[in-house]
């Protein structure tokens, strides 16, 4: 495994509640929302992994030709943290970069920084951007060291992100470091494609 190795972990098995159906597979000037993700990932990851859930597998499947997987039996269902530990378990690597799929304005020069921060910080254990008052755990990376207490989380069913990122060695980076608030802006429901 070469220094610095990335596996791309996009997440694409959220319920959708709010949005009224599947956002992974919802389309956006043509291209559905995960497709967005996995071309900013494709640009800044060695190898790649989709995680998803039973009812969207088939689909994401026939449209790419990465590996699509279903979080690890025992914790199916545990929202983002079980999808993380499933990637990390079935691609070994020393980093991952971690997507949603539901940011569809995402894009490989915000990644590209993201991932620039494992070299100049490669003993830190997790690096999470906090842009417009928020903390993005899910557009992250994640150093292997951070598995062991992932898992005694889902083992305890400390399911918040933001409990690993108090057990782990995490750098925040800050607003003022990011050019493009805008790549950050998650959608949850169809009103939130449109700009004010």
């Amino acid at each position: 495994m070469k220094p610095h190795h990335v596996v791309g972990i996009l997440l694409a098995g959220g319920a959708s509640r709010r949005f009224g159906e599947p956002k992974a597979l919802y389309e956006l000037d043509g291209k559905p929302f995960f497709q967005y993700s996995l071309d900013a990932l494709q640009e800044n990851a060695e190898d790649i992994v989709i995680v998803s859930q039973p009812d969207l597998i088939r689909q994401i499947h026939r449209q790419t030709t990465y590996d699509v997987i279903l979080d690890e039996e025992q914790f199916r269902g545990d929202g983002p943290l079980a999808g993380i530990y499933s990637a990390m378990k079935h691609i070994h690597s020393e980093w991952y970069l971690v997507l949603p799929c539901d940011t569809p304005y995402i894009h490989a020069a915000i990644v590209n920084q993201l991932r620039s921060y494992t070299e100049r910080h490669p003993d830190k254990d997790a690096f999470v951007p906090h842009v417009a008052g928020k903390k993005q755990p899910i557009i992250a990376m994640y150093n292997r060291r951070c598995l062991p207490a992932i898992e005694k989380n889902l083992k305890e069913n400390c399911l918040k992100i933001g409990m690993l990122l108090q057990a782990v060695d995490t750098m925040f980076i800050e607003e003022n470091e990011w050019n493009h608030h805008e790549a950050f802006r998650n959608i949850n429901e169809k009103d939130d494609l449109s700009f004010s």
